[in-house]
């Protein structure tokens, strides 16, 4: 209940930030795609990702265009909002793996993930009620993780009949099990 709570408040705080301005770390992101071969063209209104040389796989290819899509649409409107940092963050957030197996390859997934930190790093530190309400957010998320590792099994804490899956698991641990 505690993590729905503080992930509400981010919104909340974030819908607020519509109107602040925000600068992006574009040119890490920039630099880093260089270092994997992707390379950046314009053609029209749109900036496209050319892979040719690249050494991301084609599974990576889809979430980096993505992320691209989405910063070059705030680019085009001038000026960075918080709310579209967040955004952004979202995304990434959509097409990364926290704490699992990941599906993307090792380097996909440290570009879009430090990209990430780096968006978030940003709010952090424009925004401190931002930072506050992340760092509530984060020890949910880490109080849930540790739940989820002391009962030795994979519960989906957001699925159906967890009470149930919890209690079984718990009674396993409290036996000769």
């Amino acid at each position: 209940q505690q993590n729905k709570t503080a992930s509400k408040e981010i919104g909340k705080i974030a819908n607020r930030l519509k109107s602040e301005r925000v600068d992006l770390p574009l040119g890490e992101f920039a630099a880093e795609l260089d270092e994997l071969g992707v390379t950046l063209t314009r053609r029209n209104n749109k900036v496209v990702p050319n892979f040719e040389a690249s050494s991301l796989t084609p599974k990576d290819r889809g979430p980096v265009k993505e992320v691209i899509r989405q910063l070059v649409r705030i680019i085009n409107k001038g000026e960075s909002s918080g709310f579209d940092a967040h955004q952004l963050k979202k995304i990434i957030d959509n097409n990364v793996t926290w704490g699992k197996k990941e599906s993307l390859s090792p380097e996909a997934a440290k570009l879009l993930k430090t990209f990430r930190t780096r968006i978030d790093d940003s709010l952090d530190e424009a925004f401190p009620d931002y930072n506050q309400a992340n760092v509530v957010y984060k020890q949910t998320i880490e109080a849930l993780d540790e739940v989820v590792a002391g009962v030795g099994t994979k519960i989906n804490l957001d699925g159906p009949n967890v009470d149930k899956q919890l209690g079984i698991s718990l009674r396993k641990l409290m036996s000769n099990v």
